[in-house]
């Protein structure tokens, strides 16, 4: 598991997972980030961590990365690799 640390000065941080929040669905592991797409779970990176302004709009922006939404250029950041 990688661990950092993340100096933050008058900003939010959020942090989403699939590891967490998982249950079963017809002997299938799901997790509470659904694909607005397909309405099925995400199949995005395991976790994703935002920095905003403000703490709501770090978990907006962690949620809608963990699902694959892009930015408002039309593309998303890729995670930095660990």
């Amino acid at each position: 598991m990688a661990v950092a640390t993340l100096a933050v000065r008058d900003a939010g941080v959020a942090t989403t997972a699939r590891t967490r929040r998982v249950w079963r669905r017809g002997g299938v592991p799901v997790h509470h980030l659904v694909d607005p797409a397909t309405g099925e779970p995400a199949a995005g990176p395991l976790a994703v961590t935002a920095v905003a302004p403000e703490a709501w709009r770090a978990e907006v922006a962690a949620k809608a990365l963990a699902v694959g939404a892009r930015g408002p250029r039309g593309r998303g950041r890729e995670p930095r690799p660990t």
